[in-house]
């Protein structure tokens, strides 16, 4: 089963704390045994959020089925159980609570072994444990008060991860969204990039032609997106505003593009609608808005949502939910989302005074009504 919440590990060098890197864990454990720091729920019950262990140098042609090792998987160290040896040489691995697809792992990227029993659990047993945390989680996970409203939780979040963010690897644009936006804009044509983050999408844009704006309401992935541009060579313009108060003038714009959830990171629907009604004024006749939200798209995620809403004391509107993320110190935070039905998407957007297509890989098209 898809978990609801994508499941969380990372290493931590206690004494600093930091996350501990392939680099500086391979010259510490020249002396021996190093006791780091878990963050997460990937390996539960063998390794709880918060618990030391202790890995050993270890030979990895004498690991087998059933040993855990701590692994450099290319966006960090992270802690897995063997499952099996590949054809090719690999050791296939595992996380004890993730029924996601197991990690391929090279001789290279086995840094040690860490001794915490050696049986391999069931699918079924991945499964069984992923939904017992997923439930507990949705019944007594709460977004930490001190970071005050819903979307301040966002802030906070995208403000600690911006330096990941811009140093991640892969795509900048998926090629079929950005065959989409293509066939709304032409060379030349202003697009505004809602959600710009560390402005992969939007520096994609430009170099495609576009006179592509970037907005965003964290202050360092703002930077960072203006760095990147910089270090490019690139006039491309970043703004740091809030969408439900950004402005634009009339008719400047062929195409308003959402990245990813954004448009679920807006607690209020009667905020979502307005800012959707403002955006038709910065829309010019033939453009559009591709939308992208956070979907309800299983009935588990209705059962999960139904959890937390209770949970909560029906306190909010129901779907709203939150995303997790780990702190450099190994603390486990959250951050506000809210799911929203096809249904519920449909209304908001009709409200608004937009005509909704269907969703292609994460986005559909608005044009207006």
């Amino acid at each position: 089963m898809r978990p609801f919440w994508h499941p969380l590990s990372a290493v931590i060098l206690p004494e600093m704390p930091a996350y501990a890197t392939a680099t500086v864990t391979r010259m510490l454990l020249r002396a021996g045994r190093l006791e780091l720091l878990y963050a997460g729920d990937r390996m539960y019950p063998t390794l709880r959020h918060g618990e030391r262990f202790e890995a050993e140098p270890a030979e990895p042609d004498a690991l087998g089925a059933g040993d855990v090792v701590l692994a450099d998987v290319g966006s960090g160290l992270d802690v897995l159980r063997v499952a099996w040896l590949a054809s090719d040489g690999r050791l296939m691995a595992i996380a004890d609570a993730d029924p996601g697809e197991p990690t391929p792992l090279g001789v290279q990227s086995i840094l040690a072994r860490i001794d915490v029993g050696r049986a391999v659990p069931t699918r079924v047993g991945v499964e069984r444990r992923r939904i017992g945390l997923e439930l507990r989680e949705a019944w007594s996970g709460r977004i930490a008060p001190e970071l005050g409203d819903a979307g301040d939780s966002v802030r906070s979040k995208y403000a600690t991860q911006a330096p990941f963010y811009a140093g991640a690897a892969g795509a900048e644009i998926d090629q079929g969204l950005l065959r989409r936006v293509m066939q709304v804009a032409s060379a030349g044509d202003r697009v505004l990039v809602a959600g710009s983050g560390a402005g992969k999408e939007t520096l994609a844009l430009a170099d495609a032609g576009l006179q592509a704006v970037g907005i965003d309401f964290s202050e360092p992935m703002v930077h960072a997106a203006r760095e990147e541009a910089g270090r490019r060579g690139m006039d491309v313009p970043f703004h740091c505003a809030d969408l439900r108060e950004h402005r634009e003038a009339a008719g400047s714009l062929a195409l308003v593009l959402f990245t990813y959830d954004v448009y679920s990171f807006i607690p209020l629907r009667a905020d979502r609608t307005a800012m959707l009604r403002e955006m038709r004024r910065w829309i010019r006749p033939d453009g559009a808005v591709l939308l992208s939200a956070r979907r309800i798209r299983r009935a588990y995620e209705r059962l999960i949502l139904t959890i937390q809403w209770v949970g909560r004391g029906l306190d909010g509107a129901w779907g709203g939910s939150h995303t997790r993320y780990l702190l450099p110190d190994g603390s486990l935070c959250r951050s506000y989302v809210n799911y929203l039905s096809d249904r519920r998407l449909r209304a908001e957007t009709r409200e608004a005074g937009w005509r909704l297509g269907a969703f292609e890989s994460g986005h559909a098209e608005m044009r207006p009504a």
